[in-house]
């Protein structure tokens, strides 16, 4: 059983932006543990976060699309057992159409993970 549910925020170390640190990423597909990061700067593949939409915010964002990123079940019941068990926040299911506007019209996402992304976010 995953430990989040799509949509569900948390903060996560991430090596890869620069500076490293933390950053709030999106759970986009619960079973394989894809998430996207939410950033300020709007990027090619991108979704916009309104605060109005989305309170755990702290300004108006977006969410990059432009390929999963992968956590596994430690980095994420880190994050849970140091809050209660419970996401930082959640994403209003309101966006979930552009989300997957984006994801399944990106060359940079593999049908695979375009498929375990649609499951994840209930797309029929």
């Amino acid at each position: 059983m995953p430990l989040l549910a799509a949509l569900d925020v948390i903060w996560v170390e991430d090596d890869f932006i620069k500076p490293p640190g933390p950053k709030m990423v999106v759970c986009i597909a619960p079973e394989p543990g894809f998430f996207f990061r939410i950033n300020t700067p709007r990027y090619p593949v991108a979704v916009s976060l309104l605060k109005a939409d989305n309170p755990f915010l702290h300004h108006d964002s977006y969410l990059e699309c432009n390929g999963p990123l992968e956590f596994d079940d430690y980095v994420i019941q880190s994050y849970l057992d140091r809050h209660g068990g419970k996401p930082f926040g959640r994403v209003a299911t309101r966006v979930v159409p552009a989300i997957w506007a984006a994801v399944s019209g990106s060359a940079r996402i593999s049908p695979h993970d375009k498929e375990l992304i649609r499951i994840g976010l209930s797309i029929s």
